[in-house]
Order: C-alpha cells, then structure tokens, then sequence
C-alpha cells in the first residue's frame, strides 16, 4: 500500500475550507446580516475553490482506481463503495437541514414526489428551476450531482481497457459538443466541471507514475495562474473559461505537493491536517447549517458592520471544522461498521512519490 501523502491532505483540506469561507463570507454580505462590505474581495474564490476540488478528485479517482487491473466486479464494487461513503452522510445532512428548514421558513422547497427522489438520490436537477443551485436545502450538494456522474464515468472506464481510452482521448470532443447545449441534460454533460474531473484523470494516468520535478510542476502552476490573472483584468476570459484555466493550474500544483510529506512539519500540526482532511467531507455538507446559525448569533451579540462580518466568517470556519471532524469521528464510524465498510478513503501518494 502506498504511504498516505500529507501534501494531498493539505490540498483537500484547503478545498474544503475555501467551500465554507466562500459560502460564510457571501451568507454574512447577505442584506439581512452584515450587508456588503470593503474586504468581499478577500473572498471572491469562487472561480478558484471548485476547480481545485474536481481536479483533486479526479487524479485520486485516476491513481487509485484506472492504474490497476479493473474489469465489471470491480467497477460494481467501486460504485457500491462510493455509494456507501457519499449517501448516508447526505441523507443525515438532508435530514437535519429539511427539519430546521421547515421549523424556520414553514415547507421544504421541493418540486413535488419527483423533486424529493432526484434530491435524495443526487440526481441531476436543473438550477434555473431548482434551488438556483440544482440541489434543494442542502444547496451545496449541486457539487455531488456532478461527482455522482464522474464515479459513473470512471466505473464505466474500469469495465475495459477500450472503454478507459474513449473517455481518455474523446471526452473533450463531447464537452465541445455539448457545451452551452439547449437541452440542459446535454449541457450538464458538456460542463466544466467533469471537464477539470477528466484533466485529474488524465494527470493520473499519464503522470501518476512518473517522477516530475517539483519546481517543473510548480512554475506549470504558476504560468496557468497568471495567464487566469491577465486574462481576467483584461477582460478577455469568461467564468467557465478560467475555471478551466484554474484547473490546468492545480494539474501543477497537486504534482508538485504529491509526494510532500512535509518532515519537518511537528507531528501535532500534521494530525489536524490529517484530520482535517478526513473529515473534509462531513465539512463540507453540515456547514450550511453553521453558516446560517453563526451569523445569525454574532448579529444576536450586537455587533455589526466590517468586523461582524469578518468575525462572522472566522467563526462559521471554525464551527464548520469543529463539526466535520466531531461526525467523522463519532458518527461516520457507526455508519461505516453498519455498512461494513471503512471509515477513510484517504489520499496517497503515487508510488514514484515515495521513491
């Protein structure tokens, strides 16, 4: 088994924590809290937080499971095991969220029989009709629609070596076919987002194996940041575009903190990045409910203005934290031993990375 890579933690870490400081920092903008303020720039992440998470899933997905011998039973045992790992957890965060939703707004926002099974089995849901993310109450879980269809992909890949090829080498001539699509089935297809899952794919193939150095991956990052930054002030790049530009940049980045281990970090420090990544997950889905509760108890204590906002944020980060690691230690464990199934999936470094 390869040695666990600390650098691939902190980077799931960071993803994570960008997921809930974005989401913070737009709830406490909101007019009924703090309102807009001077320092929201330090926060306009959102171009950049997503596309670090699909890239990092797909290299993961890549390493882990395209570089070995695959076949159908495999591919079923994988789907089953992500199943087991994505579902229960949402199903507690949907739980929660639509109990308090109903408590403080009266009814659940769903599009009748259909819209609660497309919710509960993460189906995809078009965002203009729904929620204005695709996902009701639990608005943040658009984000598993599209890992739900890439898992799918990546099973289909594992059937057979043809199958692995075709996604390999003609999955952007679908993304150019069915992006900005009418039909939005077909455009959901043709989105960045499995895009920048295919450019971890393909980095995982390709480069998983092989030793690259570390100021080469560094100096690929930063060329594909900077060409974001111009293009961007110049006005010559669109949202979806330098999403993708992101993503080729994080390609860089997670080659070059792959095999990072980091040995002169103290031990103490390293266990919370651990952690902290183990429960990235957890994070991720019960920090909306944070998020609405920290803001509302800061504005509760009479504080207002730039630095209720900046606290307000502050606070929802450490709360959200607090929580992910109190489930993944406390209630992930239940599940997995009712499931049979392990409690970590964690990230690894690539065999040249321990070299």
């Amino acid at each position: 088994m390869a040695k666990r890579s600390l650098g691939l933690d902190a980077i799931r870490l960071i993803a994570c924590l960008m997921v809930v400081v974005f989401h913070a920092s737009k709830t406490a903008s909101a007019p009924k809290y703090f309102g807009p303020q001077g320092h929201d720039w330090l926060f306009e992440i959102e171009h950049i937080r997503m596309p670090l998470f699909f890239v990092l899933s797909g290299y993961l997905m890549s390493t882990l499971y395209l570089r070995r011998a695959g076949g159908t039973a495999l591919a079923a045992d994988f789907l089953l095991k992500r199943a087991k790992k994505i579902f229960p957890l949402y199903w507690l965060a949907l739980g929660i969220m639509s109990l308090a939703t109903v408590v403080v707004v009266g009814f659940l926002p769903f599009d009748g029989a259909m819209g609660v099974i497309k919710t509960l089995l993460l189906l995809p849901q078009d965002p203009s009709e729904v929620g204005g993310t695709g996902a009701p109450v639990v608005y943040p879980a658009w984000v598993l629609q599209y890992e739900i269809l890439a898992y799918g992909l990546v099973a289909l890949s594992m059937c057979s070596r043809f199958l692995l090829g075709g996604f390999l080498w003609f999955w952007p001539a679908l993304f150019v076919v069915a992006a900005g699509s009418d039909t939005w089935l077909l455009s959901f297809l043709g989105s960045q987002w499995l895009l920048i899952f295919w450019f971890g794919v393909v980095l995982g193939q390709f480069l998983g194996g092989v030793a690259v150095r570390r100021g080469v991956a560094l100096l690929w990052a930063v060329v594909w940041f900077v060409v974001a930054l111009v293009t961007r002030h110049e006005g010559l790049i669109d949202q979806v575009t330098e999403e993708l530009t992101h993503g080729l940049a994080f390609c860089g980045l997670i080659l070059a903190v792959r095999s990072f281990n980091y040995p002169d970090l103290q031990r103490g420090w390293a266990s919370i990045v651990r952690a902290g990544s183990d429960a990235s997950y957890a994070t991720f889905l019960f920090h909306i409910g944070v998020v609405s509760v920290g803001c509302r108890v800061v504005q509760a204590c009479g504080l207002d203005g730039a630095a209720a906002h900046l606290i307000s944020v502050l606070l929802c980060l450490v709360v959200s934290f607090a929580v992910g690691v109190w489930v993944n230690r406390h209630v992930e464990p239940r599940i997995a031993h009712f499931l049979n199934r392990r409690t970590t999936e964690a990230p690894y470094a690539t065999p040249s990375g321990n070299a």
